[in-house]
């Protein structure tokens, strides 16, 4: 006799535990005395279990299910078999990934999203838009916020006071100055560090009203 099961449906994870309620076609084939029968019947489990990750692509899982089947394979009323069914394993995951970014932008809570990088060219820095502000990824030597000492993980929170979160938004901060200083708030791996430093700016900004070249004024 062989039984093949057929089942699916959804699963619910509260890692490490998970729920699932599997629902689909059971086929039973056997033989006695020289007569062979195929049947198709009504399958289900239903159960849950937990999984460990032991790894980036690797796992450890045990699971339990109440399984039942119906059949009558030589004709009659269908019978319904319950089943209790336990199982573990080595689980392979494909495409989890570890961990991304600096040790420095992890203690931030935050992590580099290379597809939604953006530039902000009149400060000199590239990064991505954060819950705290702009994240830097990178720095253009000579600009500005070199100048300034930013670095790649740190998070620039404000232009002149302005909450910033893009790199539009800080443009258009930096465009709207009209004191010919631009203040720059910083966060350092999720810490405020006042320090100052009046920095002469290398580009030319002609939405400045002065007309002339802003200074700017970070504050860590």
């Amino acid at each position: 006799m062989h039984d093949y099961g057929f089942p699916g449906g959804p699963r619910i994870n509260f890692r490490p535990v998970f729920f699932h309620a599997l629902l689909g076609v059971d086929r039973l084939t056997g033989s006695a005395l020289g007569f062979s029968a195929s049947q198709n019947g009504f399958a289900g489990a239903f159960g849950g279990g937990v999984q460990w990750k032991v790894g980036p692509h690797w796992a450890v899982r045990a699971s339990g299910d109440y399984v039942f089947t119906c059949h009558n394979i030589f004709g009659g009323p269908r019978v319904t078999q319950h089943n209790f069914r336990a199982s573990a394993g080595v689980v392979f995951m494909f495409g989890a990934r570890g961990p991304t970014g600096t040790p420095e932008q992890r203690a931030a809570g935050t992590s580099v999203q290379i597809a939604a990088t953006s530039e902000a060219a009149l400060l000199g820095v590239a990064g991505y838009a954060s819950d705290n502000g702009f994240t830097v990824t990178s720095v253009r030597g000579g600009s500005p916020a070199a100048q300034g000492g930013i670095k790649a993980g740190d998070i620039i929170s404000k232009i002149d006071g302005k909450q910033v979160h893009s790199s539009l938004d800080i443009e258009a901060a930096i465009a709207a100055n009209a004191s010919g200083t631009v203040k720059v708030r910083l966060f350092s791996s999720g810490h405020v560090a006042d320090r100052a430093g009046h920095q002469g700016a290398l580009i030319e900004r002609g939405a400045l009203a002065t007309g002339g070249r802003p200074s700017y004024d970070f504050a860590r």
